[in-house]
């Protein structure tokens, strides 16, 4: 009987400490911290945050968006790549070239997609396509 409420017990705190561990993630992020912004979004993403909703996506993009604008590189490669992934070539155009001033190789990566295929968000250009990915 004792190890089964210790267990809860021991439970209960590693939530509590988690939910403690989240709103100062989010007092962080709220104050413009890059890095939190871009893991309050991870935990949006992997539903540790919310519910794995629609709206909990649209809070993950608001805040990897957030994370972006402050030129944080992982929070751009990561907006390539869901911006490309659902058909939005404007959205993964636009971090793509931000992540190019960075030398991303995903923003590099991306923008050779792009110019390769078009996508009417850039002109086609084969070979500037090419020499991005070699």
């Amino acid at each position: 009987m004792k190890k089964g409420f210790l267990f809860v017990f021991i439970l209960s705190l590693g939530i509590i400490s988690t939910c403690f561990a989240n709103e100062a993630l989010l007092k962080e992020a709220s104050a413009g911290n890059a890095e939190a912004q871009f893991k309050v979004a991870a935990l949006y993403a992997t539903g540790k945050l919310g519910n794995k909703t629609s709206e909990d996506r649209k809070k993950m993009f608001e805040w990897l968006e957030k994370s972006a604008e402050h030129n944080y590189l992982k929070a751009q490669e990561t907006l390539c790549k869901q911006y490309l992934d659902r058909c939005n070539f404007e959205g993964a155009y636009k971090w793509a070239k931000k992540a190019m001033e960075q030398n991303s190789n995903i923003g590099k990566a991306t923008m050779a997609y792009l110019l390769y295929w078009g996508e009417n968000v850039v002109p086609i250009d084969k070979v500037k396509a090419y020499s991005l990915i070699k």
